[in-house]
């Protein structure tokens, strides 16, 4: 109803973005209810839109996840974060599983199927072992590898002892692995998590925080850990529309991040928004701009000078 006053009438309305909160956490939702938000204000506004995604209902039903692991049937794809010139200068490790019926399941569905079978702490060590033993067999030994710590997913306690295992197991350098992990994972996981995680760097391992710009400031991320890298993606920095402030916001955080001897990582970049995202001063971009969904096998010929690999 409009709101009146002794001279004038007001008329109050709203738009309204609607998502579900789920395994992928809350900065996750909030940027697919702000998508929902915008398409409610594209239709005309004073209405609801609920946010839109994909959901596969494969849940690896009654699969036993060690199983599967054992068998070698969980794979490891790895997307590279390229510098201007196109150099390779890290490969974020995803778990896959082939599956015969229902395809590729990878990523949070991979990780929420192995929650619900108490199979993280699981995934997590076979994550960690064979992304270091699947870098460490490349000819170039500049390439880090980064391993997401997941919101909801992450098992902490040992967490840098397991890493430690892994990268002597490999026979791979400290610095040559980033472990990558959100603000959400900082606030979800138990208390362990962060001294696990600056136990780990005092080996010489890389710490990532990814989806910069959803959160706090990084003064205050700086107070409570120290990083090494920070990651965020283009599409959580403006409306979808408005591409020139998320490259402006995204050459503030290249700037910041310089100023703190970090590491830049532009995240979510398709081939029309390269030549911008360089412009900004962002150490490395990572994306379908760059080659994705590797095998290690496609990423030894890309960081040896071979044939370039097709896009997936």
């Amino acid at each position: 109803m409009p709101h009146r006053t002794s001279e004038w009438a007001f008329a109050v309305g709203a738009s309204v973005g609607v998502a579900e909160l789920g395994a992928a956490g809350g900065q996750f939702a909030f940027r697919e209810a702000d998508a929902a938000l915008r398409a409610a204000k594209q239709a005309g506004k004073g209405c609801v839109r609920l946010a839109h995604h994909e959901v596969s209902h494969l849940v690896i039903p009654d699969a036993d996840l060690a199983a599967v692991v054992n068998e070698g049937v969980l794979q490891l794809r790895l997307d590279a974060a390229c510098d201007a010139d196109g150099r390779i200068g890290l490969v974020h490790a995803v778990p896959v599983w082939q599956h015969a019926v229902h395809g590729t399941v990878r990523g949070l569905e991979l990780w929420t199927a192995a929650e619900r079978q108490g199979r993280s702490a699981a995934l997590q060590r076979w994550l960690l072992r064979e992304a270091c033993r699947e870098v460490a067999s490349l000819a170039d030994d500049g390439v880090t590898v980064a391993v997401s710590l997941p919101a909801g997913h992450v098992s902490p306690d040992g967490l840098a002892a397991e890493v430690a295992d892994a990268l002597a197991e490999a026979g791979l350098a400290p610095s040559r692995l980033a472990l990558s992990f959100t603000e959400e994972t900082l606030l979800t996981s138990s208390a362990a998590f962060v001294p696990e995680l600056e136990a780990a760097r005092l080996t010489g391992v890389r710490l990532c925080l990814d989806n910069y710009g959803m959160g706090h400031s990084i003064f205050a991320l700086l107070a409570r850990i120290s990083l090494d890298i920070l990651r965020a993606d283009i599409s959580a920095l403006a409306p979808r529309d408005d591409t020139d402030r998320a490259l402006l916001v995204m050459g503030m955080i290249a700037r910041t991040a310089a100023s703190f001897g970090l590491t830049s990582i532009a995240g979510g970049i398709g081939p029309e928004l390269r030549a911008g995202v360089v412009a900004t001063g962002v150490d490395l971009l990572h994306g379908r701009s760059e080659p994705h969904d590797l095998t290690v096998e496609e990423l030894a010929v890309l960081v040896s000078g071979g044939d370039p690999v097709p896009a997936a």
